[in-house]
């Protein structure tokens, strides 16, 4: 295995990685339906509960949607196409607020 890359300035994982927050829920709760990232929330729940943490400070929020949108670490493959559109959907529905 390669050393130095990503992975050796990634975070150590927490619990809270693989299961969405309360918080998180009541935000997706909270969404209105057609929205809400289900696939997101599936299969990145540690970048949902990120997200709902950011959610009531727009700009942030805006932020860091942004980031996951436009990545700028090279050899990142980037997200599959649904939930680049869920990521879409909130970035331009926190702009709109």
């Amino acid at each position: 295995m390669r050393t130095g890359g990503w992975e050796s300035q990634r975070r150590k994982s927490l619990p809270t990685d693989r299961a969405l927050t309360g918080q998180a829920i009541d935000w997706l709760i909270a969404l209105p339906p057609d929205i809400r990232p289900k696939q997101l929330c599936e299969r990145f729940p540690r970048l949902a509960n990120l997200i709902a943490e950011d959610w009531n400070r727009p700009a942030l929020c805006a932020e860091r949607l942004d980031g996951l949108l436009h990545d700028k670490r090279s050899g990142r493959i980037g997200f599959a196409k649904e939930i680049r559109a869920e990521l879409v959907q909130l970035y331009q529905h926190v702009n709109e607020r």
